[in-house]
């Protein structure tokens, strides 16, 4: 059975590897965006055609819709894996301390 490990630093470098994959993401996105631009409306302006435009238009920005909101939702997990790290470590050093404390008020040695 595996265990696993968390830490303030780790959570921290996996904030920085989502904010990554967000950034690498969105990147892509944007060029294939201009590679969609770049082709123009190849389904003509005939009746036909405005009727395969509407389909195409609609479908795509329902996609492209989706892929921002789920980069925005990790995003935000990034900020929120940030705050979290800060309050573990925050938590850490407050236990130590009062761990401390109350093996001095014992007179216990300090490990």
């Amino acid at each position: 059975m595996s265990t696993t490990e968390v830490s303030p630093e780790g959570l921290r470098n996996s904030a920085g590897e989502l904010a990554g994959v967000v950034e690498r993401t969105d990147a892509l996105l944007q060029t294939f965006q201009q590679q969609l631009d770049a082709v123009g409306t190849p389904w003509g302006n005939d009746e036909l055609g405005g009727v395969i435009a509407d389909v195409y238009q609609g479908a795509h920005a329902m996609v492209m819709n989706c892929y921002t909101s789920n980069l925005d939702t990790i995003d935000e997990y990034v900020e929120r894996l940030d705050i979290v790290a800060f309050l573990f470590e925050e938590a850490d050093q407050d236990s130590k301390a009062e761990a401390r404390a109350l093996l001095d008020s014992q007179g216990w040695p300090q490990p």
